[in-house]
């Protein structure tokens, strides 16, 4: 109780909740629903769910998956831009400050901004520990059609 009373301290903690284990070796959070990531409810997908749903997808529509996946990301991402528009405004280093924050808070990589050029209408990014990447590297072929289509959605 030691520990609650020093938490409940911090400016913004509103309150605080402590539990056990549900069973040996596992505890999880049973109070809060929904989850919430700016006032918006989220998810979260465990690698086991999404590397079956995207190497489900390969399998049953080969390659056009990868189009399907993109053409998604990028509609996406044009949603997502207009909702971060929403949060800071017109700036483009705070929009951009903020893409770099969700992107790597919402697990999808860590995305660096290498260039942004508005006049010449032109961004290099590079994406490290990209989820997608991940699942078909031992593939040899990396791929993360979801992400740069999330990007390019994101920039136009």
């Amino acid at each position: 109780m030691e520990l609650k009373r020093c938490l409940l301290g911090v400016p913004y903690v509103n309150d605080v909740v402590i539990n056990g284990p549900l069973f040996a070796g596992f505890t999880a959070e049973t109070t809060l629903f929904p989850l919430t990531l700016l006032g918006n409810r989220a998810i979260v997908l465990r690698k086991v769910i999404y590397e079956s749903l995207l190497t489900y997808l390969d399998k049953m529509l080969g390659s056009g998956y990868k189009a399907l996946l993109y053409h998604v990301g990028v509609n996406v991402g044009r949603d997502a831009f207009k909702d971060h528009e929403k949060i800071v405004g017109r700036d483009p280093k705070a929009l951009t400050t903020l893409l770099e924050i969700l992107f790597r808070n919402t697990g999808y990589g860590v995305l660096k901004i290498l260039e942004l050029n508005e006049e010449k209408k032109r961004v290099r990014v590079r994406v490290y520990n990209c989820f997608e990447c991940e699942i078909f590297k031992k593939s040899g072929e990396p791929s993360s059609s979801f992400i740069r289509g999330f990007i390019s959605g994101w920039f136009t």
